[in-house]
């Protein structure tokens, strides 16, 4: 350490010994300015022992290991404090959609067909849910893309739709919004798809029925074909929307605070990007199809999303305890995995059929 002291006369410099030095200060010539280096300093310093050192660095260890899942714990809070406000949005807009069509979104017509902007929004529709929200989410300029255009030209103007992710619809604690690989299995009726598709992260619900005919994912070949397709029966389905549906408000039985409107679906954790869940291969935009719709089933209750565990019809979320549903009110609720299964079958059945 050099010590900076300015005195007067030369015989102050030397009781700083041999390492000391003068230089001129600017001022008189008897003034000194000393620069001392202390070597017996650096001896006297206290120095760490290795076991102070190991001590030390245990101490750091453990306050690491009590941030880090501090740390999480926020992160996570904030992803799903985000969901719970993608699921407000989305309940918002099915409200909005019922006050303007006086009837819960349609669930279209079947996993090969997407919505059509020149063919409203209610039986004749064949695209599903979310594609029928749009205005109401203020993506009315995506849903009417390809309006009154040739049967060709709407087939690619639907294709960019399909390909467009919406922020709303994905949770943060799953996957980032951003485009995931077509692997949709069956034919598309109407859209010509690219290599890169939308999807989402909620679903529709369909009821508590294991007869709502999640099997028929394909829906009529043509347009022609529909005049003559054999239809599900309405009857089979006890949610807020499905195949071809028109539930008014006054056919929610229960209430609309009492019923499920959509909510989080599960997923195969090892299955979020490439897109080879069963019930997350298509698109957005589509019809009645696994991929936009749920059912609460006394056989597949709710659950955290797993890898190399799959489910085609179960509400779920990558949450840890639980997962977030929009009632049919507008009120967005935190449901527990454990919940208990009558109840939430009452909660996804409108109406409560035996």
């Amino acid at each position: 350490m050099f010590i900076s002291k300015q005195v007067s006369g030369g015989s102050q410099a030397q009781r700083y010994g041999a390492n000391c030095r003068r230089r001129d200060s600017g001022a008189e010539e008897s003034q000194w300015v000393i620069f001392c280096h202390s070597k017996d300093s650096q001896l006297n310093s206290p120095a760490f022992t290795l076991v102070e050192l190991l001590v030390v660095m245990a101490i750091v260890g453990v306050l690491i290991s009590l941030l880090i899942p501090a740390v999480q714990t926020a992160r996570e809070s904030a992803r799903k404090t985000q969901c719970r406000n993608n699921l407000k949005q989305i309940g918002v807009a099915i409200l909005n959609h019922v006050n303007a069509q006086r009837f819960f979104p349609t669930g279209g017509w079947g996993g090969g067909w997407t919505g059509d902007p020149n063919l409203g929004f209610d039986h004749h529709q064949p695209g599903g849910w979310i594609y029928n929200v749009l205005p109401y989410l203020e993506e009315n300029v995506l849903r009417v893309r390809g309006l009154d255009l040739s049967p060709t030209d709407k087939a690619t103007a639907l294709g960019s739709v399909c390909a467009t992710a919406l922020t709303v619809f994905n949770c943060p604690s799953r996957r980032a919004t951003k485009l995931y690989p077509n692997v949709w299995p069956y034919p598309s009726y109407n859209v010509t798809l690219g290599p890169l598709v939308a999807r989402s992260d909620y679903a529709i619900c369909a009821g508590d029925r294991g007869t709502n005919g999640l099997g028929d994912q394909g829906g009529p070949k043509s347009f022609d074909a529909a005049a003559d397709y054999p239809w599900p029966d309405p009857s089979r389905f006890t949610g807020i929307s499905f195949v071809r549906s028109q539930i008014k408000p006054a056919q929610v039985i229960d209430g609309l605070s009492k019923t499920y409107s959509a909510g989080e679906k599960y997923l195969d954790s090892e299955y979020y990007e490439s897109g080879w869940d069963p019930s997350d291969r298509g698109h957005m935009y589509s019809g009645f199809a696994v991929d936009n719709v749920r059912l609460a089933l006394a056989n597949d209750p709710p659950k955290r999303d797993q890898v190399s565990v799959t489910s085609e019809t179960c509400f779920g979320s990558a949450h840890w305890n639980s997962f977030n549903v929009v009632l049919c009110d507008g009120s967005v609720q935190d449901i527990n995995y454990l919940i208990n299964l009558s109840i939430h079958r009452q909660f996804a059945n409108r109406c409560d059929n035996p």
